[in-house]
């Protein structure tokens, strides 16, 4: 995947620099035990603070391995493009639970595609990409998908941290 993402970076104006996988906890379907997911994370934030060092000192490299980048490309452009069509928009639409929703508007900001407006209450549009920052940031627990497993999400990021650091990088 990192090959790719390195032209689709540097045709939008970017200079990448490096690449690094890191794994973090799934958000939909199945959500592990807390202890599992902290443990993700940790290790996640941990290689991410080593990563940032070795970019710092310009010890990276844009590591690719040929086969598996490209399959994995596929896969992962096969997901977006079906995440785009229509119909499957129309079916995985989340809801909101207007009887929890107190119109804080955090689902709006923090909606990396701006798809979700208020009308009354949020309604999200036709062009989601199933991030699930809208339902597991809700601080009331307002989005509804029925691609989480048994209603749980997880968050590695507080909401009230996660909207004062975009708000600071502006």
């Amino acid at each position: 995947m990192v090959g790719p993402l390195r032209n689709i970076l540097e045709k939008k104006g970017y200079k990448p620099i490096g690449a690094c996988e890191i794994i973090m906890p799934i958000n939909i379907f199945y959500i592990q035990d807390k202890k599992t997911n902290d443990l993700k994370i940790r290790k996640g934030l941990e290689k991410a603070e080593k990563y940032a060092e070795a970019l710092i000192e310009g010890t990276t490299n844009w590591g690719r391995v040929p086969f598996f980048s490209d399959i994995m490309y596929l896969i992962s452009i096969g997901g977006f493009k079906l995440s785009a069509i229509d119909m499957h928009q129309k079916y995985f639409k989340f809801k909101t639970d207007k009887s929890k929703c107190n119109n804080c508007g955090i689902c709006i900001n923090i909606c990396p595609l701006n798809n979700i407006v208020l009308d009354k209450y949020p309604v999200t549009q036709n062009k989601c990409e199933y991030c699930m920052r809208c339902v597991s940031m809700c601080p009331r627990h307002a989005i509804k998908s029925i691609l989480t497993y048994k209603g749980n999400t997880y968050s590695a990021v507080k909401v009230n941290d996660f909207v004062k650091n975009k708000t600071d990088s502006i």
